[in-house]
């Protein structure tokens, strides 16, 4: 039997009802949380949940097909991911959920007993997904450009930037993000670079990496802010 019962959908306590100038609201959020790890800016806080709403809205259906072919290394994976993206956007029951999820699929627990908290995650998500829909701003589709176009390293830099940072605080969000850099990868070499990223993520090596992503850095010869270590190693190059 699962014996830590799940909060109904949408039910997560809000830590604080004062909503910051500039941010909707978010109810069943722990918006006061989420906001407390990013500094309190509020444009990024938008910018990771609408990254939230594209990469993890088929991540229950995910989760469902890896319980179906019993793949348990994978299944924990997800649920592991989830539940720290949830935690960063302050998805609270969500978190918890996706949570209950990893530790029933690293105990290889009955099929019956992690479809049921399956649904209760998926209905949890599907709350998140309709309170983010109303209040964000739809994306606009753009046509997928050739599959050697030079990649937009205008758009990239900010995200190796924001990538490193999460990646030397161990942080999950930093998966994100770095999916956020396949829509600008685009030259195959990038593409190659953004996979063994994936890779290493996949396997938890958050070390690996970073080591890789200074690497790419350095490969494609921008010169930019980051970490101080990749800003001393670039430092002086054109």
């Amino acid at each position: 039997m699962v014996d830590e019962p799940l909060a109904e959908a949408g039910t997560a306590v809000i830590a604080d009802s004062r909503v910051p100038e500039g941010l909707p609201d978010l109810p069943g959020f722990d918006t006061r949380s989420a906001l407390s790890h990013m500094g309190n800016d509020v444009e990024l806080y938008l910018n990771i949940l609408s990254r939230f709403a594209r990469l993890q809205a088929d991540s229950c259906r995910t989760m469902a097909s890896l319980l179906e072919a019993r793949a348990w290394s994978d299944l924990e994976r997800t649920a592991h991911t989830l539940k720290g993206v949830s935690a960063t956007i302050g998805a609270t029951t969500l978190s918890r959920a996706a949570h209950l999820i990893e530790d029933a699929a690293r105990k290889k627990m009955g099929v019956e007993q992690i479809g049921f908290l399956l649904e209760s995650a998926s209905r949890e998500l599907t709350a998140v997904l309709l309170t983010l829909d109303s209040v964000l701003p739809k994306p606009v589709e753009s046509r997928a450009p050739a599959r050697d176009a030079p990649s937009n390293m205008a758009m990239l830099i900010p995200l190796f930037q924001q990538a490193a940072t999460l990646l030397r605080n161990y942080n999950a969000e930093a998966e994100m993000v770095i999916e956020e850099m396949g829509e600008f990868a685009k030259r195959t070499s990038d593409r190659e670079q953004l996979n063994i990223l994936r890779q290493q993520l996949g396997d938890y090596d958050y070390e690996g990496c970073l080591e890789t992503l200074e690497k790419w850095v350095l490969q494609v010869g921008v010169n930019w802010r980051g970490t101080k270590e990749i800003e001393s190693r670039v430092a002086g190059r054109p």
